[in-house]
């Protein structure tokens, strides 16, 4: 060991080992009086001897400390430096270990080593210790290495202070151990303690006094928070802020913080034994948290997650996330952040709580059912009850007052809508800002509750907050009584706005489409004012001793009913349009209906039907129900609507507050029945009866769902949603009609009932029909309804002269429209989208039946329908992209060169001698063509594809399909119901889904020269007694069944016998099918099978062994182009394209036209259809070389298309044209590459 003395002796080295103190600058010399210690972080530098060090010297260098002998050794001594020395003081019983990079000890003290904190930090090594002494440092600390830092004395006594900017102290590596110093003074939105690092220990710190975290957790993760205190900081105590993951938060006080520990999308966290006074839990988005034995203020914090069907019956806070079926009853829940939280949670029931002087009372987010009833929810400092992204809750008789911000919100979360929640008889007073708030929320009910005296606003709706309900609240003494900021298409009824600093009903800023019906504003500053807000309706309201009744600023509303409504005044009754009664009217009513006979005037606005008396003196008595109403007669208040009806006298209104009313009501007496929404008020048939029957005259019924009417669907009795039975001049506007499960019944049913009108409607999922008019229910108006998903949208029966316009018809199985025996229908501007059998159909028995106005501003998946009836000896022509066509007792039509697709199909009802060609059909969702007793017609030259049925042919006879393309079908051509005489030849019928042709109850009908083949099922079926039919020269190729019959005799032969050439030879014999899957012989092949193709109870006793085209070259056919009048320029090439001949052309030879002095010639040639092929080959310069012979004779048949390729050689003559005529029909050039590669359209061989 070196000798050493405290007045400045060597040490001096005698062998092996040298240790470097590294140097790090300080600020000025460094000569204080030394201490006992450890050496602070020595490492070794090399394993060599350096030299002498003298105590006291004063150098900026290293200094290295030589070992006499190999380590470990221990030095005892006094060893001084100044300036750039990285350690002074007393070296005392330090083990130096002669291993580079050995374990050490390391510890600094604050401020005797550095004066602050932060240089402490910045000097440190990893793994030291800084020891800090009392005091207060005003500084921001940021730990960046791996360091215990702790309090000489505690937290109490070692202070912190981030002087109100940044973060007091900032932990950014990992396994940093905090202990035992208070954090405070942060700036605004940063922390006592900020930790952005993981593994680290932060125990038995105060983090208090700060301008936002006391402690915060940046997606740091398995750290250790322990017997810490929080308190006093702005918003949170404890904050982990985004994947902050599998911390252990324990042990520590937690009070007076906005909230205590807020977890924001943090999972799998431990939170144990903490205590909270006056702030509490909260968690967003934060899932499978352990949150075990806290208190709040001296009483459990209730932390459930994932559990279902529990009661909480003692609790300082509840947080639910993710559960089901939890009641909360009859607890005092105050002085916390949130007295109830709910994540995600449903069907609970929150009742009879105290939730005050939190900062906000409850709070909903994602969650839904739930039941708020009968709290007090009073003095939070944010909100008092909040219900964020959820849904379908009902809030219910609780008292929210003298909350610093809003007494309810209802808002839409980050990706959740808010909507559908029933806010009803709850006192919402003296809040701070607004009572009852809505924002970006749709469908909800806001119904009989009391918000007054409320700083800003009674009740506001904000940012496109739409389709709501506000009705009998009381608004008044806010500074707004009812506030709409753009937001649309709610209804405001019934309500009190009243004895507001400002106005009573506001519509700011695009506030549009809204109802605004049977309010009162009074005594405000502005009754009404509409800011640049459009198309509401206001009428039966009553605007009385405001300084100004009415303003309205670049702004254009309805100011009466934009329908007649039957009420009586002064002992007599009357129907009319009604406006608003306002107290400065100065106009007069010389006929005494009530209605001024001047309008009040609006800015650029007028009420032209003003009433002269309060709304509420047309109405002899309004009945008001309710299902929460305990039945009241002496004030005309029930719980059914029943017996509001039956309260009811003729003129009077029952009104019907939003609610699930169950019962079957019937409507015997003049009345008005008004639900508050459409939407929200419900009454629902349970499955049985109708669900509203009237049998009373001039009835009004609007704003109801009406639904779950029963199942009776048999003639004259149909159960319905409304049924009007020998019941005329109503009025059902703005009803949901539908069933809420299958479905049953009738939307809307007319029995013989007339003149009714019946608008604004949906009429959805009802078995049968949406609507069904029959038996004479005449002269009634369907108007701008919505009809979907029923199995018929409108059907009418027997019943003339009805209107139906401006509906949108889609989805139903059957027709959008049906019109049975129904005279005088009149259709206009009605929209029918993807009806499965059609947009619109027409039958009947007699001609005026089919007498209708039908215009073209009706359309059928966008595109137009055309109506022809009684229509005589016209052409139709390219009616391209129609939705529909029907011809309907027309004589001599040509309908040419339609389109249609994606559409309805063509119909020929009782419809003769005209001709339907050239027609391109497809994708049609029911039938392509229909003829229903129609005859003597012609389908020609038709494609048809893609539809339920090409073809439909119903009781029509002697009607003549030919050369049509008939493919990809469900079924190809259909004959039902004795239809007969008609003729199918030379049609192409293949790859259909089901039958290729397919005759029920259908006789003497003749198919042949018809291709049938590749059909799913059958090639042809018979059934139900279909006979005589003549089917006879057909190919029938690989369908899955070539026949099927079923009670059916038919003839499958050529009537006669027939003279043919098979194979060179001529035989004249009858002549039956061509069957792929026949399996006989032809042992004297003369192209007929020895033995008949058997067809159940029918043969077919001379099968074709052939294609019936191989047996007809009894001649030797020419289809000539003739030379050409230009033949140059000529080249040798390869031509392309089709022939059309114009009769049967059988030949066996192709003869090419040379140029002069040419050796022009054909090398090769294929003519070729769907079901045969002929090739021909040149043999060389050899005798005839200018005519080459095929493999097989072609056999072109009139008005078919043929393709082929010709590879001439040397010079042929050339037509330079793309489509030439000639005798024999046209010839078409679709191509012609010459020998060097160059194309043309325009070069047809000779």
């Amino acid at each position: 060991m070196a000798d050493t003395t405290a007045d400045g002796g060597l040490i001096t080295v005698a062998d092996a080992t040298s240790w470097n103190v590294p140097a790090t600058p300080k600020l000025g010399p460094y000569n204080k009086t030394s201490r006992e210690g450890t050496i602070a972080d020595i490492i070794v530098d090399e394993p060599k001897i350096t030299g002498n060090v003298n105590v006291g010297t004063t150098t900026t260098k290293p200094h290295n400390v030589p070992i006499r002998s190999p380590p470990p050794k221990t030095i005892t001594g006094i060893f001084m430096g100044g300036k750039g020395w990285d350690f002074c003081g007393r070296i005392d019983n330090a083990e130096l270990y002669g291993e580079k990079g050995a374990p050490h000890s390391n510890i600094i003290y604050v401020p005797d080593d550095y004066a602050k904190i932060q240089w402490a930090v910045d000097n440190a090594s990893a793994g030291s210790t800084i020891i800090v002494r009392d005091g207060t440092y005003t500084e921001n600390v940021h730990v960046n290495k791996r360091l215990m830092i702790r309090s000489e004395n505690g937290s109490e006594n070692c202070i912190v202070d981030a002087g109100g900017s940044g973060n007091a102290i900032t932990l950014s590596a990992d396994e940093i151990t905090l202990e035992g110093l208070t954090a405070t003074n942060s700036g605004w939105g940063d922390a006592g303690i900020e930790v952005t690092s993981n593994n680290n220990t932060i125990t038995g710190n105060n983090a208090s006094n700060n301008n936002y975290n006391g402690i915060i957790l940046r997606s740091s993760s398995k750290n250790t928070i322990s017997s810490n205190n929080a308190s006093n900081n702005y918003h949170y105590g404890i904050h982990l802020w985004y994947f902050c993951n599998n911390n252990l938060i324990t042990s520590n006080n937690i009070s007076n913080n906005n909230a205590g520990i807020y977890l924001y999308k943090s999972s799998n966290n431990t939170i144990t034994g903490n205590t909270f006074v006056n702030d509490g839990f909260f968690v967003s988005s934060s899932y499978q948290n352990t949150v075990e034995d806290n208190i709040v203020n001296g009483k459990p914090l209730v932390y459930l997650e994932d559990t279902s069907d529990i009661e909480v019956t003692d609790a300082g806070q509840v947080i639910l996330v993710n559960c089901n079926n939890i009641s909360i009853e009859n607890l005092d829940l105050s002085n916390t952040y949130a007295g109830v939280e709910l994540w995600a949670t449903g069907d609970s029931r929150i009742s009879n709580n105290n939730a005050s002087n939190n900062y906000n009372g409850i709070h909903l987010y994602d969650s839904s059912n739930n039941t708020i009833i009968s709290n007090i929810v009073s003095s939070n400092d944010g909100t008092g009850i909040r219900l964020e992204g959820s849904s379908c809750n009902t809030v219910s008789n609780n008292t929210v007052n003298s909350n610093n911000i809003d007494g309810i919100w209802v808002f839409r979360g980050v990706c959740k809508s808010s909507g559908n929640n029933i806010i009803t008889n709850n006192v919402v007073n003296s809040n701070g800002m607004t009572g009852i708030r809505l924002t970006s929320s749709n469908n909800n009910t806001i119904t009989a509750n009391t918000a007054n005296s409320n700083n800003d606003y009674g009740i506001n709706l904000l940012s496109s907050s739409s389709n709501n309900t506000i009705a009998s609240n009381t608004a008044t003494n806010n500074f707004f009584g009812i506030y709409l900021h753009s937001s649309s298409n709610n209804t405001i009824s019934g309500n009190n706005a009243s004895s507001n600093n400002d106005t009573g009903i506001y519509f700011y800023s695009f506030s549009n489409n809204n109802i605004v019906i049977c309010n009162t504003a009074s005594n405000n500053h502005r009754d009404i004012y509409p800011y640049k807000s459009n198309n509401n309706k206001i009428y039966l309201n009553n605007f009385i001793n405001n300084t100004d009744n009415i303003d309205s600023y670049d702004s254009t509303n309805i100011w009466n009913s934009t329908f007649k409504i039957t009420y009586t005044y002064n002992g007599t009754t009357f129907t009319n349009f009604m406006g608003n009664y306002w107290s400065d009217y100065e106009g007069n009513d010389t006929n005494g209906d009530g209605i001024g006979d001047t309008p009040y005037s609006i800015d650029g606005d007028k009420d032209y039907y003003p009433l002269v008396e309060p709304f509420e003196n047309y109405f002899p008595k309004i009945i008001y129900v309710d299902d929460d109403f305990e039945d009241d007669p002496a004030n005309h208040r029930w719980n059914t609507i029943q017996k509001g009806i039956n309260d009811a006298r003729d003129g009077n209104t029952v009104y019907v507050y939003a609610g699930n009313y169950n019962e079957n009501v019937i409507v015997n007496k003049t009345i008005t029945l008004i639900g508050e929404n459409r939407d929200t008020t419900i009454i629902d048939g349970s499955g049985s009866g109708d669900v509203v029957f009237v049998s009373a005259d001039s009835v009004n019924i609007s704003e109801f769902t009406l639904r779950n009417s029963g199942s009776h669907v048999d003639y004259p009795e149909y159960d319905a949603g409304i049924e009007l039975r020998s019941s005329n001049k109503n009025t059902i506007t703005n009803c949901n009609i539908l069933t809420s499960g299958s479905r049953v019944g009738v939307g809307i049913y007319l029995f013989n009932s007339s003149n009714n009108k019946i608008s604004n409607c949906n009429i959805s999922n009802n078995f049968w029909c949406g609507f069904r008019l029959s038996e004479y229910s005449n002269k009634n108006i369907i108007k701008n309804c919505k009809i979907t998903n029923n199995d018929m949208g409108i059907g009418i029966w027997n019943s003339p002269n009805n209107t139906i316009t401006g509906c949108n018809i889609y989805l139903n199985d059957w027709w959008g429209i049906y019109l049975y025996s129904s005279p005088n229908s009149n259709l206009s501007s009605n929209q029918l989208w993807n009806n499965k059998w059609g947009g619109f159909y027409v039958s009947g028995s007699q001609k005026e039946h089919f007498n209708h106005t039908i215009s073209a501003s009706n359309t059928v998946n966008g595109k137009a329908i055309y109506y022809f009836f009684d229509l005589r000896n016209q052409n139709l022509e390219n009616l391209n992209n129609a939705g529909h066509i029907t011809l309907a007792w027309c004589n001599n039509i040509t309908l040419l060169n339609c389109s249609l697709m994606n559409s309805d199909p063509i119909y020929l009802i009782y419809t003769v001698n005209s001709t339907v060609k050239n027609c391109t059909l497809s994708n049609n969702p029911h039938h392509a063509i229909m003829l229903f007793f129609s005859s003597n017609n012609f389908i020609e030259n038709c494609n048809v594809s893609n539809s339920s049925t090409a073809v439909y042919l119903s009781s029509s006879s002697n009607n003549n399909i030919t050369n049509c393309n008939i493919w990809n079908n469900k079924q190809g051509i259909f004959l039902t119901d004795l239809s007969k005489n008609n003729i199918f030849a030379n049609c192409d019928i293949y790859s259909n889904y089901y039958h290729g042709i397919s005759l029920q109850h259908s006789s003497n009908n003749t198919v042949t020269n018809c291709n049938i083949y590749s059909n799913g099922v059958s090639g042809i079926r018979f059934y139900f007694y279909s006979n005589d039919n003549l089917i006879y020269l057909n190919n029938f190729i690989n369908n899955i069944d070539n026949i099927y019959s079923s009670d059916s005799t038919n003839i499958w032969n050529s009537p006669s016998p027939i003279t043919y050439t098979y194979k060179g030879n001529t035989y004249t014999n009858y002549l039956g099918n061509h069957w792929s899957d026949y399996t006989g012989t032809d042992a004297n092949n003369d192209g007929i099978g020895d033995t008949p193709y058997s067809i159940n109870s029918d043969n077919d006793n001379y099968p074709l062994v052939e294609p019936f085209e191989n047996y007809f070259l009894t001649t030797e056919n020419i289809f000539d182009t003739g030379p050409s009048p230009n033949p140059y320029p000529s080249i040798s090439g390869t031509h392309n394209g089709t022939i059309t001949s114009n009769k049967t052309i059988i030949a066996t030879k192709l003869y090419t036209y040379p140029c002069g002095g040419t050796g022009g010639h054909t090398e090769y040639a294929r003519i070729w259809n769907k079901t045969w092929n002929a090739t021909a080959t040149w043999d060389g310069y050899a005798s005839d070389w200018h005519n080459i012979t095929f493999d097989n004779p072609v056999v072109l048949l009139p008005n078919k298309t043929y393709n082929y390729t010709i590879r001439t050689g040397s010079y042929p003559q050339i037509h330079h044209n793309t489509s030439l005529l000639t005798p024999n029909g046209w010839i078409n050039c679709t191509k012609f590459v010459d020998a060097n590669g160059k194309k043309y359209e325009d070069w047809i061989p000779a």
